[in-house]
């Protein structure tokens, strides 16, 4: 009997360590990619000022649903002043506690009124 359920347990420990090598982690924070801005490809793309130095815009595209949490990552937050959605829908969280959604495939510009994004969620 002691026999059997060691070979039960060993069998069902490699069968989660399989699963886990094959799927990963499940993790929304883990799974965003920043990836190369390469045209016609659906990524979501982003336009961005950081909110304090170094000065000068950047653009960046990510891949795959998930949040970065943009002080996280950036050290700080950044200002949109544009957004390309891709093939994606899309929650920017403000800094100020305000969240704005953005359809797939929209290309939305903030000449005036920037958001100071503090994370962006890719659904």
């Amino acid at each position: 009997m002691q026999k059997k359920k060691l070979i039960s347990t060993i069998s069902l420990a490699g069968a989660a360590a399989t699963a886990l090598t094959l799927l990963g982690p499940v993790s929304s924070a883990s799974a965003v990619s920043n990836v190369p801005c390469t045209p016609g490809q659906g990524y979501l793309k982003i336009w961005d000022h950081p909110s304090g130095f170094p000065a000068g815009t950047t653009v960046e595209c990510y891949a795959v649903a998930g949040s970065i949490n943009w002080v996280r990552v950036h050290g700080q937050s950044a200002w949109v002043d544009r957004i390309q959605t891709g093939n994606n829908d899309v929650v920017i969280y403000d800094c100020n506690g305000a969240q704005d959604r953005f359809d797939r495939w929209t290309d939305t510009i903030f000449p005036n009124r920037p958001i100071n994004a503090c994370q962006i969620t890719i659904l």
